[in-house]
């Protein structure tokens, strides 16, 4: 969850072909474009086209043939090379693909995407140096390519740079200004090259864009029982929807006008619509899975309550961050102040991963008492975690069920559990370190700071872990290890999970997501058993 180590993951691309998707587009099937390749065999773009298609269906020793023979017809062309350079990369074959990537860039000086692919395989290669210089004259062809830039302060963070990480960020936010978590990382950024009250302003002006809860009641909120008064103000609602399309706050309260109304159907569409013009509304969000949770629709308010509470923890960190940032610029009364608000905020958190374990529990028993379905989901959790004591994701998730259960102490350990197992495990640190502050007890600033101050050894290995991702064959070959040789392999392998999300390369609410289901699961299995 940590902003500082998620930017090392960003502009990470794993695949060449995904920096050369222009190029590698396909019109028609595989059989129809290897028709027309027989039909004109000495045809380039045919040969190329079929190369592409069997790129796209992950059949890289057709499309090396294609490619080889295209690039015998021509071998000045860039296309046969691009895919080429792709094959190789898919093979894992890092030094070919360099080599044909290069000869792309050198071929069109103005091409930025292959300076980039070129930058791409140096820096999985650990040429850190030359990486650079390339994805630098990437941005000299191209100076608005943000994975370039995204990439430049990866390499920053991790050689210790904090400022040319920020200058790099600094840009960013020069292209996207509205841009949060770009806002958020600029922030931790700056706290970490010593300019506090620049960290402050930017925290500051990244939760002004995020829209403002209306109240703590998350899962509802009063609106006029008098019909014809709401009717009047769903008319008036409706206008202003008209008048302003992207204004997703009127789409949101729209959407609770038709619900209170019983009207379901349309409900959804405004909420759904609020997220596809802003789809981090954490409002919009919990409003969604509520109006499915009163249709019984439990999967899909399961679904958006997970996806919440993601919403709901970045939004802790920012406030923690600012708290940090105040501190360190000597505003102790305002940190103070924002460190209450982050943990007022943080109960929701606990409360909204409650409601996703409950509903998808519910969604395989929906006649179930919703009080005891959360009890079972607690015992599941409580079984798997004694099957897998170092798994930090379960302590985690057995913590937030228990202190939203209100069993403080017991929580309080499992979250210090989380923490000591998987110490970069920001969201466990911020929940464990607002509970020791909201007790007055030792520990919690420490806690808090290591959101957002990394030890180097830790931003090392998430670093490689990276570039590890970023080699598909290498990874897998990895990941296979751990699997046959680990005897502990599965709690291995959620640690390693649980380190790629910290570096964004894997969706965390789909990763807890994922959790949530397989808790489902195994207590769906244990019921089949005792039935």
């Amino acid at each position: 969850m940590s902003y500082l180590l998620e930017s090392l993951g960003r502009g990470l691309i794993t695949r060449l072909r995904d920096v050369f998707a222009p190029a590698l587009r396909v019109h028609g099937t595989r059989r129809e474009l290897a028709e027309r390749a027989a039909a004109c065999p000495t045809s380039v773009d045919a040969l190329c086209q079929l190369g592409n298609a069997a790129l796209r269906d992950n059949l890289p020793g057709p499309a090396q043939r294609s490619f080889r023979a295209a690039h015998e017809l021509d071998s000045e062309a860039a296309a046969p090379r691009i895919g080429l350079a792709c094959v190789q990369d898919e093979l894992g074959n890092l030094g070919e693909a360099l080599r044909w990537s290069r000869q792309v860039a050198d071929h069109d000086p103005g091409d930025a995407a292959a300076a980039f692919a070129v930058a791409l395989c140096h820096e999985r290669r650990r040429d850190i140096c030359s990486a650079r210089t390339w994805y630098e004259l990437a941005l000299e062809r191209c100076d608005s390519l943000r994975n370039a830039r995204e990439r430049l302060a990866a390499i920053a963070i991790r050689r210790g740079n904090w400022q040319a990480a920020a200058e790099q960020y600094e840009r960013l936010a020069d292209l996207d200004p509205d841009d949060l978590d770009v806002l958020l990382l600029r922030g931790g950024l700056e706290l970490r090259a010593g300019n506090p009250a620049a960290a402050v302003e930017l925290f500051q002006q990244a939760l002004l864009i995020e829209p403002e809860l209306h109240d703590e009641r998350l899962l509802d909120e009063p609106l006029p029982d008098d019909e014809v008064e709401l009717w009047r103000i769903t008319q008036q609602t409706e206008l202003l929807v008209a008048r302003f399309p992207g204004a997703s706050e009127f789409r949101v309260q729209l959407g609770d006008l038709y619900a209170r109304q019983g009207e379901d159907r349309r409900a959804v569409e405004q909420y759904e619509s609020a997220l596809d013009l802003q789809p981090t509304f954490l409002e919009a969000t919990v409003k969604l899975g509520t109006q499915h949770m009163r249709a019984s629709r439990f999967l899909e308010a399961a679904r958006s309550f997970n996806a919440a509470c993601e919403l709901n923890d970045r939004l802790l960190i920012a406030f923690v961050g600012l708290g940090l940032a105040q501190q360190a610029a000597g505003e102790e009364l305002e940190a103070e102040a924002t460190f209450d608000l982050a943990a007022s905020l943080a109960p929701n958190s606990m409360l909204l991963h409650a409601e996703a374990l409950r509903l998808r529990l519910r969604a395989d028993q929906p006649e179930q008492d919703g009080a005891v379905a959360l009890e079972r989901a607690r015992q599941a959790l409580g079984r798997q975690g004694r099957l897998r004591p170092d798994d930090a994701g379960l302590h985690y998730r057995l913590a937030m069920i228990e202190r939203h259960l209100g069993q403080r102490r017991s929580g309080q350990r499992h979250f210090a559990r989380a923490v000591e197992l998987h110490p970069s495990f920001c969201k466990a640190a911020l929940q464990h370190g607002l509970g020791l502050r909201q007790s007055d007890e030792n520990g919690a600033q420490a806690l808090l700071g290591s959101a957002l101050h990394l030890p180097d050894a830790i931003v090392a290995d998430h670093y490689e872990l990276g570039l590890l991702f970023a080699q598909p064959v290498r990874f897998e070959l990895a990941l296979r290890g751990i699997r046959d040789n680990d005897p502990d392999g599965a709690t291995a392998e959620e640690s390693l999970i649980l380190s790629l999300q910290n570096i964004g390369l894997l969706d965390r609410a789909e990763g807890t997501w994922r959790s949530v289901d397989a808790i489902a699961s195994a207590q769906a299995a244990t019921d089949r058993v005792r039935g």
